[in-house]
This record gives structure tokens, sequence and C-alpha cells, in this order.
């Protein structure tokens, strides 16, 4: 199980990034991903993240027969979620400086916010906490990613430090402040309980 809800929460960045960030920066975007979600869950499922990886890691011998349909249904379900949450997010814009509660702009917003700062607390974890300057690394691009995908809806950066900046210089209110710290703490905590289960030690064939 734990192998698959790595590639689910891998799966699931990757392809939101790719159907969030538009342009130029996508390419960068999704790559910076790709590594962050690489060095998080890489020493557990492998990073993967995509089926035909997976096949060829099974074809290669290095992967048990039952794992290898587990990770697809992995992949596959992060990548139709991404879909889903994408389609909520495409049709908003940055909030104005004031808010209602029910607005749905604040709503994308909350969303956004939650999920930046439960993937950069997750690979922070994983990764960055061990003293591993690839870590570091890998949160730094993961951060790049993130905002380049969420700043045009919440501009808050996943961050309570870069939404306080950000209600300073007016972009967004201050009661969206309120609102986005809360959704970064409870990000915080839902990663940390996801690192817990998942940051054991995996014996070969332990789902």
């Amino acid at each position: 199980m734990k192998k698959l809800i790595i590639e689910l929460i891998g799966s699931f960045f990757l392809v939101l990034t790719a159907l969030m960030v538009t342009g130029e920066m996508a390419p960068i975007a999704i790559g910076a991903v790709a590594i962050a979600m690489m060095f998080a869950g890489g020493k557990i499922s492998g990073g993967h993240y995509n089926p035909a990886v997976s096949l060829a890691v099974f074809i290669q011998g290095k992967m048990l027969r039952d794992e290898l349909p587990l990770y697809i249904l992995g992949q596959t379900g992060g990548a139709i979620l991404a879909a889903m949450i994408a389609g909520v997010l495409a049709p908003c814009a940055l909030p104005a400086i004031t808010y209602t509660l029910v607005s749905p702009i604040v709503i994308c917003g909350i969303l956004c916010e939650f999920l930046a700062a439960f993937a950069l607390v997750y690979v922070f974890l994983s990764t960055a906490a061990a003293d591993s300057t690839g870590g570091k690394l890998a949160v730094g691009a993961l951060l790049m990613a993130l905002l380049a995908g969420i700043s045009k809806i919440s501009g808050g950066g996943g961050n309570p430090m870069l939404a306080t900046g950000a209600a300073i210089s007016g972009v967004i209110s201050w009661g969206n402040l309120l609102l986005y710290s809360i959704c970064h703490f409870l990000a915080a905590a839902a990663a940390s309980t996801v690192h817990t289960l998942l940051d054991k030690e995996v014996v070969s064939g332990e789902w």
C-alpha cells in the first residue's frame, strides 16, 4: 500500500502541474516537480510516476508480478484526481483584495494553498530534513513549480510567510491570509502524518 500511495501522490502533483502551468515555464515546472517527487518517493517505490517506466522495470525482473497493476492503479488514480482538481481550479483567477468565505475564487485559493503546502512539507520531510543537499534543491525546485502553477490563483505560495508578504503588498486580502495560514498548518499536519506512515523501512513485496 505504501508504494501505491507514493505513486499516487507523485503522479497527482506531476499531472496537476502539467495541467495548470502553461507557456514557457511549463516544461521547467513539470521537470522540477518530477525531480522533487523522485527524491521524495524514490527510496520507497522507485519514483516511477509513469506506467511505461513501471512496465520496463517489471520486464527487467526488478518488480514483483503483483506489484505492476498496483503501481499502474496508483499512477492512474493520481492522474484522474489531478484532472478533477485542475477542472475545479481552471476557471479561477487571482482573488481580489476583498473576499467572502463562499466566494468560488477564495475556495480555489484555499485548495491551491492546501495542496501547495502539503507538497512542500511532504517533500521536505522526505528529503531535505535528512540533511540532503539534493533534497534541499528538490524543495526549491518544487516551490518554483508550485508558484508557476498557483500564483495566478491564490498568490500565497503554500507558505504563511509568502502569504504574509502577499497580504502586505496588497496581492491578497488579510482575510485570505488568515484562511491560507490555517490551510498551511492543516496541510503540514496531513503531510507529516502521511510521511510518518510511509517513511518506514519497506521490505521487498511489502505494500
